[in-house]
């Protein structure tokens, strides 16, 4: 019951890579959507996410997926 509650409460940026995929859980905004671009804001940097036929396929209060063919991804601080 402890692992649950600190994954519920865990408020660390985290990012996950898949295959066509990207998870990224505690950011902060989404700041460009585009179909060939998408760029996240996570506090003290950003990340622009580039490819194309990219879509935001989930989006919860602090995570969000991005899938599509994903050929960059950049961190910016």
């Amino acid at each position: 019951m402890k692992k649950i509650l600190d994954y519920i409460k865990d408020t660390k940026f985290k990012i996950t890579i898949f295959e066509n995929k990207i998870d990224i859980a505690n950011y902060k905004e989404i700041i460009i959507f585009e179909e060939n671009k998408i760029v996240i804001n996570c506090n003290t940097f950003n990340i622009s996410i580039k490819g194309n036929n990219l879509i935001i396929n989930k989006v919860y209060d602090n995570e969000v997926l991005v899938e599509g063919n994903i050929t960059n991804i950049e961190f910016r601080w």
